[in-house]
């Protein structure tokens, strides 16, 4: 197989691609694994490390991905839209920082801006143990060693319990000590909201789009609620041109984009609110 990427996974080849390579359509296929290099989530973008040496970040990879695609898909036109939802919503947001000049739309959904203030593994400071214990885990833990999460009870607040101290949960789930989470480290050394947080907020430098942008959230995200209004916000202040969008509903984290979103649980609202919006946000996007 010719083409190397990050992981294993199936892929949906063009069939330009799949003659090359002697793939019959639909046909799953394992792909050569690449070095895993460094892992890190929430990379700090270039722009807030205020005169560090440039090297790579998350905008200066998709402009070379963007880039690549332009030179050797054919028949692709240089009008490039991204969309992410969670953790991919921060990605969208860090491309917004030096977009490539082919980037044409943006679509972020439900982004995580800022990860001690109000998303995902802090809320206004509250460190959420057992969201950031598995949610971390799931991403850092392979690289750094660390062997499958073993949760010992149906509850996982009682197991949280179970550790007399939030260094007792580090070392047995191998967070901390000879193979360590770099996130995890993270909440170890910054408890408060210093530079390692606030550089990484998204709405502290990201307050301006040239791009036609539509940021989606939840009323009832209890992950990324603060996200898209802080990072809306912040861009709406220089938004002359109008290019700056928002769409809140009544959902939970995610919950817009493949759900009918009739109801967040047992209240239903008698209408579906889910898919329907993540159709007329994708013609609306395209129409751009």
């Amino acid at each position: 197989m010719k083409t190397s990427v990050a992981s294993k996974r199936q892929l949906a080849l063009s069939a330009g691609l799949r003659q090359q390579d002697g793939i019959e359509a639909g046909q799953e296929f394992d792909i050569e694994r690449l070095d895993s290099g460094e892992n890190l989530l929430q990379r700090r973008s270039m722009i807030a490390n205020e005169g560090q040496s440039r090297s790579i970040d998350e905008a200066t990879d998709t402009c070379d991905t963007i880039e690549w695609v332009l030179q050797h898909v054919p028949n692709t036109l240089p009008r490039v839209g991204i969309l992410g939802i969670s953790y991919p919503g921060f990605l969208v947001d860090a491309v917004m920082v030096e977009p490539h000049p082919a980037l044409k739309a943006m679509g972020r959904q439900a982004p995580m801006v800022d990860t001690w203030m109000g998303d995902d593994l802090f809320h206004q400071g509250a460190f959420r143990q057992s969201y950031a214990t598995e949610w971390v885990h799931g991403r850092e833990a392979r690289a750094a060693g660390t062997g499958p999460l073993v949760i010992g009870r149906w509850d996982t607040y009682d197991w949280d319990l179970g550790f007399p101290t939030l260094g007792a949960l580090a070392r047995a789930t191998g967070a901390t000590g000879a193979t360590k989470w770099p996130t995890w480290q993270r909440f170890v050394a910054h408890p408060a909201y210093d530079f390692a947080w606030s550089s990484r907020a998204v709405q502290r430098y990201l307050t301006h789009t040239t791009i036609p942008t539509l940021t989606v959230g939840g009323w009832w995200d209890q992950d990324d609620g603060y996200g898209p209004q802080a990072s809306y916000a912040a861009m709406e202040r220089t938004d002359s041109a109008r290019l700056n969008n928002l769409v809140i509903g009544p959902w939970f984290h995610g919950q817009w984009f493949d759900e009918a979103a009739d109801s967040p649980g047992a209240s239903a609202s008698g209408a579906p609110r889910g898919t329907t919006s993540a159709r007329s946000s994708r013609a609306s996007s395209r129409s751009t």
